[in-house]
C-alpha cells in the first residue's frame, strides 16, 4: 500500500534533452546493449533528482540512451529509449514513438 500519492513532479521534466548523465559499469552497458530495462544502483555513477530523465553513458563514452532516475529504488534507472533516444528531448522520443506505432500498425491494416 502507498503511503502518500506521489508527488506530480516526479513524473514531469523539463523539456531538455536530459537533467544530467550517468555513467554505467561495462557489465550494466552490455545489459542494456541486449535490450534489459532497468539498471541497479550499484552499477551506476551520476546525480539527478527523482523523475529526471537522464543520458546514460557506457564508461568508454558511448550514448546508451535515456532513462527515468529513480532515487529512492534499488532500481536507480529505467531505459526511455536507446541509443540515439540519448541526444533527444522527451517530447521528440514520446513522438518518434507514436510515429512508429502508426507506421507498423499501418501496414496491419492497409
Amino acid at each position: 500500500m502507498w503511503d502518500a500519492a506521489p508527488k506530480k513532479d516526479h513524473f514531469e521534466t523539463k523539456g531538455k534533452a536530459s537533467e544530467g548523465t550517468f555513467v554505467v559499469r561495462e557489465g550494466a552497458a552490455d545489459s542494456i546493449r541486449r535490450g534489459h530495462p532497468w539498471l541497479y544502483r550499484e552499477s551506476v555513477r551520476g546525480d539527478a533528482q527523482m523523475g529526471d530523465l537522464v543520458t546514460v553513458e557506457s564508461a568508454s563514452g558511448e550514448k546508451l540512451g535515456l532513462a527515468m532516475y529513480d532515487s529512492e529504488s534499488p532500481i536507480a534507472l529505467r531505459m526511455w529509449g536507446r541509443g540515439r533516444a540519448g541526444a533527444q528531448t522527451f517530447a521528440a522520443l514520446v513522438e518518434e514513438r507514436i510515429e512508429d506505432a502508426l507506421a507498423r500498425r499501418s501496414t496491419l491494416f492497409a
